[in-house]
């Protein structure tokens, strides 16, 4: 195979492509290239249905391509994106095609610049690449990936996706449970009149549990099948195939089959055990009634423990903090009744006892079906903010970038030495520039230190004292200045990223092994650095610059650029003076776009979990706002028969249900406040966003706004009970 960059013409502007030719049917073969053409054709380019998209060209349409002096017309053919080449997040923009159009636009011989190997099953990678270079020293051989940093990458990913399917399993908890507490409470008279005509407690759990195991099963069996489904149909749209996806692990599937079953059977027996402590005239009577009884000493010693994690929380430590905010969520939730109480005293001393208004708030606190609903509520609403959080923190590590570095456009040289910086000076738009010597991870680029098993990634910065790096990308690297004058002191000594060191257990003093392609040698760490604004995988190992030059590369891998006209025109300067070098230039907004689409999975993936979490939240809140109506049914009759008539009940059941709303819109402000700064300090601790979780105002407001109008449309539900209710038929049953 052999790269090689053409022109093309598009806006006035002269836009670059990188192009990888070869034979279209081996890379068909190894997968580096699929498309649904599956014939070779030398007049086609075949790019990404982004690239059609960001230019506005269409499928199939006809271009000028450039290569030197020699120009050719190519047709566009879109092909997949998802996966092979073509899905690459590089600086250039990609395109495939089949050797013949190097030929054609060159006008010389195909000649492979690049050989992949495919090894066969049970090849040791690094053994086969090892002997490559042993053997043939004039060229270099690596791996297409770097199975450290990968390896980093999906623990990271891991370890996000962890946290947020604990959060949806609590959140489901909570549904499941608030549901079966329905369930079970409806049978409680029956449970009372079994046990009076004599039928032993074993055979009564064996009918409730029964029962309630099938509703889990029947819920696992159908949850696990949708998710078989949407999984296949998630991958096919991340990675434009499913045929990546192998069949779904049986364990997985059991699993999320029992997850019902099991709590199905926890609360069955937990809810029955405290029946059975009761008198059996009681339980025929339902002693279970609709009403709440508070416990004050529970509910007190609760919001007593809160206080004390609430002064936890200003401790200086990770898992203080850690604790101090799981404390504080679980009292809060737990003392929510008490506070809907504390609260209603305070308004009806506003309002007034008496009148609707007090009826209507003492309901909301007394009434043990509303107030379940209040916390599931709250409970639902609070656990998905985290989630958006974690989005929005991982969107925040790119745009802080471009809202902060002072800088209107990069050109990336990718470690070309044919440019001569000067001339960028020169341009009459130009109106500085500072090149920036790094070599971010890949293939061959590692340390290893000593205790640690396999090579660490890393991404290498040259540095000195007086460089003009802080000014333009404000402390990206925070690193004190006298250790930058230390690195001159010795050709041996390098600083490393804190996080990096802390997770490796590298101490200041230690020796560790730089690589970067051909070149190995021996460093001495002689203090540690921040680098997270500069590089997010915080895998920072800073040089000296003329020792970085000296033994990883002498050509910057970028230049910043700041206009004196503006940045449409300084790039085309740009790209006219060197358009027949293999540079590209993009303004500060496309280059941070281009690195936010290296974490585009990731985003997609919890976009996704997103959806399916509001999907869940919604449902949850929903059937539990109808399952208490529908079991308030009694009382709706009951208060019909006495002292209201249907319009005065429905319009109570209104305002009652607007307080519904607002009490549980006002708790999942404050719960998702505290889960949102649970989850923060453990990624933060565990170093899995170094800039945490930032609470996502805007997105709360609309998950809060959309509740809203759930809880108006659930309002529906009631008045219609009450309209059609058979007052007769429920006052002949009590």
């Amino acid at each position: 195979m052999a790269n090689f960059i053409v022109s093309f013409e598009n806006n006035d502007r002269k836009r670059r492509i990188m192009v990888y030719s070869g034979n279209l049917d081996e890379l068909r073969k190894t997968e580096l290239f699929d498309d649904n053409e599956n014939k070779t054709n030398d007049d086609v380019l075949y790019v990404s249905k982004d690239f059609l998209k960001k230019y506005g060209y269409s499928d199939g349409e006809e271009i000028e391509i450039g290569y030197s002096e020699k120009t050719c017309n190519v047709k566009l053919v879109s092909a997949n994106d998802k996966k092979g080449i073509l899905s690459q997040s590089y600086f250039f923009d990609l395109a495939v095609a089949d050797e013949g159009l190097f030929e054609k636009v060159s006008g010389m011989e195909f000649t492979p610049n690049m050989i992949y190997y495919d090894l066969e099953k049970g090849v040791s990678k690094t053994d086969f690449i090892d002997e490559l270079n042993k053997n043939n020293p004039d060229y270099r051989f690596s791996s297409l990936l770097n199975d450290a940093s990968m390896k980093k990458d999906i623990s990271t990913l891991n370890t996000v996706l962890l946290i947020v399917m604990i959060l949806i399993a609590v959140m489901s908890t909570v549904v499941i449970c608030a549901l079966y507490n329905h369930i079970i409470e409806s049978h409680i008279t029956a449970v009372g009149t079994f046990r009076s005509i004599g039928i032993k407690k074993s055979r009564i759990n064996l009918i409730l549990s029964s029962e309630t195991v099938l509703y889990g099963l029947l819920g696992g069996i159908i949850g696990a099948g949708l998710g078989v489904f949407f999984f296949r149909y998630m991958i096919k749209e991340m990675i434009g195939s499913d045929s990546y996806v192998k069949s779904t692990p049986v364990s997985y599937i059991l699993i999320t089959i029992l997850f019902p079953v099991v709590w199905s059977l926890i609360l069955t027996f937990f809810m029955l055990r405290k029946v059975y402590k009761k008198p059996i005239v009681n339980i025929i009577k339902k002693y279970s009634s609709d009403f709440k009884r508070f416990k004050y000493k529970k509910y007190i010693a609760a919001a007593v423990i809160l206080i004390i994690g609430f002064v936890m929380s200003f401790v200086k430590n990770r898992m203080v903090c850690i604790a101090a905010y799981l404390i504080m969520a679980v009292c809060f939730t737990y003392i929510v009744p008490l506070l809907i109480a504390l609260v209603n005293k305070l308004l009806n001393r506003i309002f007034g006892i008496g009148n609707k208004i007090s009826y209507i708030l003492s309901s909301v606190v007394s009434n043990k079906l509303i107030m379940r609903s209040i916390i599931v509520s709250i409970v639902s609403m609070s656990l998905i903010i985290p989630v958006f959080a974690a989005k929005k923190s991982i969107n925040d590590v790119f745009r802080f970038a471009e809202l902060n570095y002072e800088y209107d456009a990069v050109i990336g040289l990718n470690g070309n030495t044919e440019i001569d910086i000067e001339e960028i000076d020169e341009l009459s738009s130009v109106d500085k520039s500072y090149s920036m010597y790094f070599l971010s991870t890949g293939a061959n680029l590692y340390m290893e230190a000593e205790g640690t098993d396999g090579k660490i990634p890393v991404c290498y910065l040259g540095r000195e004292e007086n460089d003009e790096f802080d000014d333009w990308l404000h402390d990206s690297v925070d690193v004190e200045a006298s250790l930058l004058r230390e690195l001159k002191e010795s050709e041996n000594n390098v600083i490393i990223d804190k996080s990096l060191a802390k997770k490796y257990s590298i101490n200041k003093g230690d020796t560790v092994v730089c690589h970067s392609n051909q070149y190995s040698g021996e460093y001495k760490v002689i203090g540690f650095c921040d680098s997270y604004k500069f590089d997010s995988n915080t895998n920072t190992v800073i040089m000296d610059l003329e020792q970085y030059k000296k033994n990883i590369n002498s050509a910057p891998q970028s230049t910043y650029l700041r206009t004196k006209t503006t940045v449409d025109e300084m790039i085309k300067q740009v790209d006219e003076k060197f358009i027949d070098y293999s540079i590209v230039i993009k303004s500060k907004k496309e280059f941070i776009d281009k690195q936010i689409e290296g974490s585009n999975m990731l985003l997609q993936l919890i976009t996704v979990v997103i959806y399916f979490s509001l999907i869940i939240c919604f449902i949850g809140i929903i059937n539990n706002l109808v399952t208490d109506f529908l079991n308030r049914k009694k009382e709706f009759a009951v208060l019909i028969s006495t002292s209201m008539s249907h319009k005065q009940l429905s319009l109570i059941t209104v305002v009652q249900m607007l307080f519904v709303a607002l009490y549980s819109i006002i708790g999942s402000v404050i719960l998702s406040c505290i889960i949102t700064k649970l989850i923060d300090n453990i990624v933060v601790h565990f170093d899995l966003l170094k800039n945490g979780l930032i609470y996502p105002a805007s997105d709360a407001i609309g998950i809060f706004i959309i509740s809203l109008i759930v809880f108006i449309a659930v309002i529906i539900v009631p008045v219609y009970i009450i309209k059609k209710i058979d007052i007769y038929y429920y006052l002949r049953r009590e």
